[in-house]
């Protein structure tokens, strides 16, 4: 099926490093999917992505790995609305897990 259409995002971060903005945000919802947000953040040197899904029926782990620069992230969050966080980019694992464990959805 041909993407959707992006459309605001319900996901803020609540803490981002000094110097960073959010240069683009999200919501991915192909017909049949429960929708993925997505946020970037730049500080015009270095970026990183945050995605969010819902959780998978398997559920998931907390994931850090590390090539290079670049750190990939995922940071489960359960409870009553479970979502899997992912944040990618060039910044520290601390950092990184800080953006992640930060990530809620905003209120209508």
């Amino acid at each position: 099926p041909p993407p959707a259409a992006a459309q605001p995002s319900p996901w803020r971060a609540g803490w981002v490093p000094r110097g960073f903005h959010m240069a683009s945000a999200g919501r991915q919802a192909p017909a049949g999917a429960a929708g993925l947000g997505t946020m970037v953040f730049s500080d015009g040197l270095a970026a990183f992505s945050v995605f969010i899904e819902a959780m998978p029926q398997d559920g998931a782990n907390n994931v850090v790995s590390r090539r290079g620069a670049t750190v990939v992230l995922t940071h489960a969050k359960h409870g009553a609305a479970a979502h899997l966080v992912t944040v990618v980019g060039e910044v520290p694992v601390a950092t990184a897990r800080r953006v992640a464990t930060s990530v809620y959805r905003q209120s209508p």
